[in-house]
């Protein structure tokens, strides 16, 4: 007569313990809108990582290759909504160069975040073997998900863009934010004094000249101007002009 009492009890804090897992799974995500800029970085920073740890050691790089997969598997629909709802913004904001569509406060973006990321791993000019040591530490990191967008601090965000992404076209893994086109930090070439002329000629105040293309004889700079939207500058065999809309 014993055990029934005993199994009803159990039955019943089993049915309770799978409502609250379930109810815990339904629950919705709260909206927040710095989500898109967060998983950018986290995108730009895990990228930037795995790009150098490459060229650091070659050892390291069936291991990079992995984790790049697994990255793209759990994250990627979430980073490809968070890059979607970023360029909505800036819809109207839109330049071609070199057949891609970039935009002013995207590129800086790219521009900033991806030398924070290289910052980070040549800290103090790590010798190569601290370089190494450095990668095998914050790709263990990852791996166990204490690093990135799988952290628990995190996981509202990552929760909000993957609910947003069920309603968002996904794009193909690559380099964001996309509004950056394939552009990266670059060092300036021999245009720049005439740019900074021409900024301070255009009363641009405290202009902030970012170089995203130094190739050959062709360049393009960034100049972001204080209170204002700034402009894009193109330059072939150091003749400038300035890019429109």
């Amino acid at each position: 007569m014993y055990p029934r009492p005993i199994t009803i009890i159990t039955m019943t804090l089993l049915s309770i313990l799978v409502v609250a897992c379930a109810s815990k799974e339904d629950k919705k995500a709260k909206p927040d809108p710095t989500a898109f800029e967060w998983a950018m970085d986290q995108d730009i920073r895990f990228n930037t990582l795995l790009d150098e740890c490459d060229k650091v050691d070659s050892g390291l790089v069936k291991n990079t290759i992995t984790l790049r997969k697994q990255w793209q598997k759990h994250y990627w629909n979430a980073i490809s909504a968070a890059n979607y709802h970023y360029n909505q913004k800036q819809a109207t904001k839109n330049y071609i160069y070199n057949n891609e569509q970039i935009s002013l406060p995207a590129t800086k973006f790219m521009f900033e975040h991806k030398n924070a990321a290289l910052k980070e791993i040549y800290y103090q000019k790590r010798l190569p073997e601290k370089q190494a040591e450095y990668c095998r530490f914050r790709m263990a990191a990852y791996e166990k998900k204490e690093d990135g967008m799988g952290t628990l601090a995190n996981e509202n965000k990552l929760r909000y863009l993957k609910e947003l992404s069920a309603k968002t076209p996904t794009m193909s893994p690559r380099s964001v934010p996309s509004l950056a086109g394939s552009l990266q930090p670059n060092s300036p070439g021999p245009a720049l004094y005439e740019i900074e002329q021409q900024a301070s000629e255009k009363r641009c105040s405290a202009p902030q000249i970012l170089t995203f293309y130094n190739q050959g004889h062709n360049e393009l700079y960034g100049v972001y101007c204080s209170g204002s939207a700034g402009y894009f500058v193109g330059c072939e065999w150091s003749q400038c002009h300035i890019l429109e809309k």
